[in-house]
C-alpha cells in the first residue's frame, strides 16, 4: 500500500495540502482575531457603560486588527490537476469570495520524477527534494515535490496509472523508464549462492557479535569547499581579533578566541569527517541494517516486494519497494557495486524462501 499520494476531489487531484496551509494560516490569523476582539470589547464597554470619549485611532486600530485576521484565518489557497491531466486548475478564496484560475496544460508524454534544489527562505543552505513533474512542450511543470523519494514515487506512479503514461526516473542521473503496466511489479530473484567479493576489493568483511557486517570505502577526493570556508573563517577570524583586540579586554579577547576556535573545530568536523566515515550493511537473523552517510543514524533495509534492485551510473546501489527507498554509496569500483547489490539479491532469495517454507512444508513420519 502506498504511504502518500495526492488527495481527491472529486476528479480532481490535489496537488497542495490545503488541509496543512489552512491550519498554519488559522494559527497566525488566531492572535489577531483576540486582540481585535479584546480591543472591540473595550470600545462597546466605553461607549455603552463608560461616559468616556472613545479616540478615532482606536477604532482604526480595532476594524484593522479585526480585518487582517479575518483575511488571513480564512485565506485558501491550493492547485489541483484535472482528472484528464489537462488542466492546472487554481483556487482562491478571501473572505467570503471564491475564484478559480483555469490553465491548459501542452501536451506531454511522460511522467517524470526528478531532483530539484530547494532552499528555504533566511537560509543560504540548499536541500535536495524529489519533483513530480510533467515534460510539456515548451517547459517542465512541477506539480509537487517532497524530501521523501516513497512518497513522491508514489505520487508519481499514482498518475501513472490514471494517465497511462510511462514514468521517467531523473533521480539516479540516467532516466529510468517504467511503463504503466510495469508499476507495482516485484522482481523475481533467484540468487540462491552467497557471491564472491571480486579481487582487490575495497570491502572489508568483519563478523561481529550482532552478525556479518560489510564496511565499505569512504568517500575519494577532499573537502574542497570545506577547506575554502575553514580558510575564510580562520582568516576573518584572526582580522577581527587584531581589529578589536586592541581596546577590548583580556577576558572579552579570551572568549573571543574560544568561540573561534570552537568554529574552526565544528567546520574540520563537519568537512573532513565525511570522507574518513566508511557506510556499512549488516546482515543478522533481526534483519538488514545500514548506515549510509557519516551523520546519519542507521535504518533497518526492508528485502520483501522489491520492485527495483540496480546499479545507478553514479555507483550507487538502489534498492526500492512501495515502503522502502535507499541508495547504497560504494567509492572503490563498479564491481565492488555489484557485488553488494548481488549479496542483498542474495539476501532478498533466503527471506523469500524463508517467508514460504512453512507453507509448503509437511510433517513426515
Amino acid at each position: 500500500m502506498k504511504s502518500a499520494v495526492y488527495d481527491r476531489e472529486g476528479d480532481l487531484f490535489c496537488l497542495d495540502d490545503t488541509r496543512l496551509l489552512r491550519r498554519v494560516l488559522l494559527i497566525f490569523g488566531l492572535p489577531f482575531i483576540v486582540v481585535g476582539t479584546l480591543m472591540l470589547a473595550d470600545v462597546l464597554f466605553t461607549w455603552l457603560f463608560d461616559s468616556g470619549q472613545i479616540a478615532g485611532g482606536q477604532i482604526f486600530a480595532t476594524l484593522l486588527f479585526l480585518f487582517f485576521g479575518g483575511m488571513i484565518s480564512t485565506l485558501e489557497f491550493g492547485r489541483y490537476l484535472s482528472g484528464d491531466g489537462r488542466y492546472l486548475i487554481t483556487r482562491h478564496r478571501y473572505f467570503f469570495i471564491r475564484w478559480e484560475e483555469k490553465q491548459p496544460l501542452a501536451a506531454y508524454s511522460h511522467i517524470q520524477l526528478k531532483r530539484v534544489l530547494s532552499s528555504s527562505s533566511g537560509s543560504n543552505r540548499t536541500s535536495a527534494m524529489y519533483g513530480i513533474v510533467l515534460d510539456t512542450r515548451y517547459m517542465d511543470t512541477e506539480l509537487s515535490a517532497d524530501s521523501d523519494y516513497v512518497s513522491a514515487r508514489a505520487k508519481a506512479e499514482q498518475l501513472v496509472k490514471q494517465f497511462n503514461l510511462p514514468l521517467q526516473d531523473f533521480t539516479g542521473g540516467k532516466p529510468v523508464i517504467t511503463h504503466p503496466e510495469d508499476i507495482d511489479q516485484t522482481l523475481t530473484l533467484r540468487q540462491t549462492e552467497m557471491p564472491l567479493p571480486p579481487a582487490n576489493s575495497g570491502i572489508r568483511m568483519t563478523y561481529g557479535r550482532d552478525g556479518l557486517r560489510f564496511v565499505l570505502p569512504s568517500r575519494k577526493g577532499l573537502p574542497l569547499v570545506g577547506i575554502f570556508r575553514l580558510l575564510v573563517i580562520v582568516f576573518c577570524g584572526l582580522f577581527m581579533q587584531e581589529k578589536v583586540g586592541i581596546d577590548a579586554p583580556p577576558a572579552f579577547m579570551l572568549a573571543f578566541s574560544g568561540v573561534l576556535f570552537l568554529i574552526v573545530a565544528i567546520s574540520v568536523f563537519e568537512s573532513f569527517y565525511p570522507y574518513f566515515f566508511r557506510p556499512w550493511i549488516e546482515f543478522s537473523k533481526s534483519g538488514t541494517r545500514a548506515r549510509l552517510s557519516a551523520f546519519s543514524k542507521p535504518v533497518d533495509i526492508s528485502l520483501k516486494a522489491l520492485e527495483e534492485a540496480r546499479v545507478s551510473p553514479r555507483g550507487r546501489v538502489i534498492l526500492r519497494s512501495d515502503q522502502f527507498y535507499a541508495a547504497l554509496p560504494v567509492h572503490s569500483s563498479r564491481e565492488d557495486a555489484e557485488f553488494v547489490l548481488q549479496l542483498f539479491q542474495w539476501l532478498a532469495t533466503i527471506e523469500a524462501a524463508s517467508d514460504s517454507q512453512p507453507l509448503n512444508s509437511t510433517p513426515t513420519n
